[in-house]
């Protein structure tokens, strides 16, 4: 049975002291109030700590006094609760400063490395999000070659997903380098997962073309995406995603598969397999440094799905 995965609806934002977001329009008369009155922090600062306030000092207040911070999942954004703990001025400095406090606590952007990389490779990346473009780079890559490269990320459900993920904050107000470890396993059973990225890659004249495409505005049963699935697929590990796509309509022919994974177990050293005494089991990230020599950054893998 195929189902339709859809985005969720965002949640309401609320707009007291219980809960404050990015871009919320709305201010409670009360601070309002404190704001006429005389404050470190003047309303022209452009939403920037004057001298002597650091973001980091600030946090550390809010945090002392109660506040936590959370990332909402839905979006990634920052989210902080209790906020009517802290005195009204260090409200108030949480509010100025709002900006740089979310550059502070949310996690870095980890998509730079893996860019790099392709443009040094030459690989023309393409990001497909109609299903017009879809059709259009479908047709391209399969009249071009019949053999391609197919990989998917995947992602929890939202409904196997909490609203938030918590936030730990050091006592000098830095996010940790040690955060609570988030259960995203969702992502890899076929029932709670959803496919969130298609990507597949194709030599056309000479240079590598890889397509990234959204599945959250392309569906994956969509008839821009048809042509592919008559394809020679070419995979690491391509027994998963076999598997996710089965559990979302998508069959693929025995022939038309080769699963990388099996010729490194064959021919690379590859690591040691705990799992397996005497076995040696080579990762992604092992197998390309062995037989090509390239470093692939991992660090991607850290960045949150932000719909």
């Amino acid at each position: 049975m195929k189902t339709e995965l859809q985005p969720p609806t965002p949640p309401p934002v609320e707009n007291d002291l219980g809960q404050f977001t990015a871009g919320a329009d709305v201010r409670l008369a009360e601070w309002d109030r404190e704001k006429e009155q005389q404050s470190p922090l003047s309303p022209n600062t452009g939403g920037q700590a004057p001298a002597g306030f650091s973001p980091r000092r600030i946090i550390a207040a809010a945090v002392h006094a109660g506040a936590k911070f959370k990332e909402r999942v839905i979006d990634g954004e920052l989210v902080v609760e209790g906020l009517e703990h802290p005195a009204p001025v260090d409200r108030q400095k949480v509010e100025a400063n709002w900006g740089t406090i979310r550059d502070e606590l949310l996690p870095v952007d980890h998509s730079t490395p893996s860019l790099l990389l392709l443009e040094k490779l030459g690989v023309e990346l393409i990001y497909v999000d109609t299903e017009e473009r879809a059709i259009a780079e479908a047709r391209r890559v399969c009249d071009s070659a019949r053999t391609l490269g197919l990989d998917l990320e995947t992602a929890p459900r939202p409904e196997f997903l909490p609203a938030e993920w918590s936030i730990t904050v050091t006592k000098d107000g830095r996010r940790s380098k040690k955060q609570a470890i988030r259960d995203i396993s969702a992502a890899l059973d076929p029932f709670r997962a959803e496919i969130r990225l298609l990507q597949v890659a194709a030599q056309i004249a000479g240079r590598m073309v890889a397509l990234v495409i959204d599945l959250r505005r392309v569906r994956l049963g969509s008839r821009a995406l048809a042509s592919l699935w008559d394809c020679r697929l070419v995979g690491y590990n391509i027994g998963f995603d076999v598997k996710m796509l089965a559990a979302n309509g998508v069959r693929l022919a025995d022939a038309n598969l080769v699963d990388t994974i099996l010729m490194a177990g064959l021919v690379l050293r590859g690591v040691e397999d705990r799992r397996r005494e005497g076995s040696r089991r080579p990762s992604l990230e092992d197998a390309v440094k062995e037989a090509l020599g390239i470093e692939l950054p991992k660090q991607s893998q850290l960045s949150p799905w932000v719909a």
